[in-house]
C-alpha cells in the first residue's frame, strides 16, 4: 500500500492526516519485498527497500477505518478475524467500483471523515448478489518480471481511482 500512501501525500501534503499500513494475511513476517516488486516500485518513484512483511491480526482489523485486500479470500479471512469490521473490508477492485458509484462527498469533510464517508457508502452499495464476481488482483509471486509489471500497472490504476475519491485530485484538499 505504499502506492496509496504516496497518493495521499501527493494529494494532501507531506503531513497527510491519514495512516496507511501494509500487512498480509499470509505474509512472511519481517521479509523484504521480492526484487521484481522492488524494481516495479522504483519505476513508480517508490522506495520499498525498508519494507518488511507483516501479518495482520484481529486488533488491526478492528482498528482500521478501511481495509483493502488483493483478493476476496483475503477479504473473507479478515472478516473472519473480526466480523464486526466486515463492512470496512473490500478488495481493491470492489472498493474502486463502489466509490465510483457513490454520490459526491460533502466538500467540507476532513480526510479521515471523507474515508469513513466513502466506506459507509461503499458498504451500503455492496450488492450481495454480485459478491461472487471476480474482483481479485492476481498475485505475480514467483512468475516472470512481466507479470509484476502488469499487476503493478493494474494496481496503480485502481489506487489512483481510490485516491481521487478519498483524497481529491492531486494538490486539492491541502491546507
Amino acid at each position: 500500500m505504499a502506492l496509496l500512501e504516496h497518493e495521499a501525500r501527493q494529494r494532501l501534503g507531506d503531513h497527510a492526516p491519514v495512516t496507511v499500513r501494509s500487512a498480509g494475511v499470509h505474509g512472511l513476517e519481517g521479509e523484504p519485498a521480492v526484487e521484481a516488486m522492488l524494481q516495479e516500485a522504483a519505476d513508480r518513484g517508490l522506495d520499498l527497500s525498508r519494507h518488511r512483511g507483516a501479518r495482520i491480526g484481529a486488533v488491526d482489523v478492528r482498528a482500521a477505518d478501511l481495509l483493502l485486500t488483493a483478493t476476496a479470500s483475503h477479504r473473507d479471512r479478515l472478516a473472519s478475524l473480526a466480523p464486526e469490521a466486515s463492512g470496512r473490508i473490500f478488495t481493491l477492485k470492489e472498493f474502486a467500483r463502489l466509490v465510483q458509484r457513490a454520490p459526491d462527498v460533502p466538500p467540507e469533510l476532513p480526510p479521515r471523515d471523507r474515508v469513513r464517508w466513502y466506506v459507509s457508502h461503499a458498504h451500503e452499495a455492496r450488492d450481495r448478489r454480485t459478491r461472487g464476481r471476480n474482483e481479485d488482483v492476481a498475485d505475480p509471486y514467483g512468475g516472470p518480471r512481466e507479470g509484476y509489471r502488469t499487476i503493478a500497472a493494474e494496481i496503480e490504476r485502481i489506487v489512483a481511482q481510490i485516491a481521487t475519491a478519498l483524497f481529491g485530485h492531486s494538490g486539492v484538499g491541502r491546507g
